[in-house]
């Protein structure tokens, strides 16, 4: 897979380039195994806090049969005149009750800037099959924040080194 995007700019706008980028992404995957690797890279100027943004990223899973595992690790940094680098990893399990299933995750990501600012994620969750195409979900996660992060869940704001609850309920429809 690859992309190219453009920014929606002005030609004679101040950083007409803003928002221009690539992407690409390669895969593997075979019986119960799979691998991705990715990168990007999304222009923007050069300032004491934004700058281009570079990322990429590896994943994989392995089904066991009685669960799948699945983990990643990503990398990002922000080329602004302070430039800032962030790292992160995923490690979760999908694990198959009937027809229904438990998904569980533990994830974690944080930056190089002062204080260390870090944020971790549990999450743990029930797919409900009412049929092979509608399902209902429920979805609780917990985040805590550590060195001056703020990370929040479902749109909310939280103030450095707090916690964020959140809650997703729905129900999917495949047509």
């Amino acid at each position: 897979e690859a992309q190219y995007f453009m920014g929606e700019n002005a030609s004679n706008a101040p950083g007409p380039n803003d928002g221009d980028g690539y992407a690409a992404r390669i895969g593997y995957g075979i019986g119960p195994f799979g691998v991705a690797v990715a990168t990007g890279n999304t222009e923007f100027a050069r300032s004491l806090t934004a700058g281009d943004i570079k990322v990429a990223n590896i994943a994989a899973f392995f089904d066991f049969g009685l669960f799948k595992l699945s983990g990643g690790y990503y990398w990002d940094k922000v080329e602004s005149l302070l430039p800032v680098r962030g790292t992160g990893y995923l490690v979760g399990a999908t694990i198959p009750v009937g027809v229904d299933q438990v998904r569980v995750s533990y994830s974690s990501y944080g930056t190089d800037e002062i204080g260390d600012p870090r944020s971790r994620k549990f999450a743990i969750g029930y797919v409900y099959s009412f049929s092979k195409r509608t399902v209902a979900y429920a979805t609780y996660a917990h985040l805590s924040n550590s060195g001056g992060a703020n990370g929040a869940l479902n749109g909310s704001i939280t103030a450095p080194n707090r916690s964020s609850d959140g809650y997703d309920i729905g129900l999917r429809h495949s047509f």
